[in-house]
């Protein structure tokens, strides 16, 4: 994150260069217009979809040292609410991507 944020045309640079290691990413958005278009899915841009999962599962990766400290949240509890997590996460997804009126 320091590296994003302190060194962000250095690390634009580099993923440029990796860019072909992720062609799920494209597919993952041409499948949920795919989906958005024949009605099984509501209307979000699927770039917003993508950000709200990266947030979902990478913040809590960075914001650990302050949660643990605000909370006096043992490290313990913290990995065992990380592996709740996941499931909470798709309950989440599958709600805000029901369509309108189902």
């Amino acid at each position: 994150m320091s590296e994003i944020s302190q060194e962000q045309d250095r690390f634009v640079s580099e993923l440029k260069l990796r860019a072909h290691y992720f062609p799920a990413a494209q597919g993952f958005v041409t499948s949920m217009q795919e989906e958005m278009a024949a009605g099984r899915l509501r209307q979000i841009p699927p770039l917003h979809i993508l950000l709200n999962i990266t947030s979902m599962t990478v913040f809590p990766f960075v914001a650990k040292p302050v949660f643990c400290t605000i909370f006096n949240f043992p490290e313990g509890s913290f990995n065992q609410l990380m592996g709740e997590r996941k499931a909470i996460i798709m309950t989440f997804l599958r709600a805000a991507l029901e369509p309108e009126g189902s």
